[in-house]
């Protein structure tokens, strides 16, 4: 037998953001729910290019959902779950452009990467 190993999928998805210099700034909240509302099993997240003018923080925080209220899940936005922040502090002294990037590990091997590109004011 032959070991191969599981198929692997990579995807760039790119994203623009205006942040304030020196202030910091929630980019994303990402979390997973079952339809009670209860937490499922949270992706993992990690940096893989910082900022060249502040840091990121990627960590577990408990905040809103934002579910749009045609959505069966909108019933969650009434209190904070848990999920994955990833948090953008600019230094104070920027203002122009940054790039930071984060991978989001998925089952089976696959991978996205979310290239963030900020304009800090």
């Amino acid at each position: 037998m032959v070991w191969k190993p599981f198929p692997t999928e990579h995807r760039e998805q790119p994203y623009k953001i205006a942040v304030r210099a020196g202030r910091p700034a929630t980019i994303d909240f990402a979390y997973r729910l079952n339809p009670d509302c209860s937490p499922r099993a949270l992706a993992r997240f990690r940096e893989v290019q910082s900022p060249k003018h502040g840091r990121v923080e990627v960590g577990p925080e408990d905040d809103f959902p934002k579910f749009p209220a045609d959505n069966p899940f909108a019933v969650c936005n009434k209190n904070p779950v848990q999920g994955i922040a990833v948090t953008d502090t600019p230094t104070p002294d920027h203002t122009g452009e940054d790039l930071f990037s984060i991978a989001e590990d998925g089952a089976g091997g696959t991978e996205i990467t979310f290239k963030i590109s900020l304009t800090i004011k």
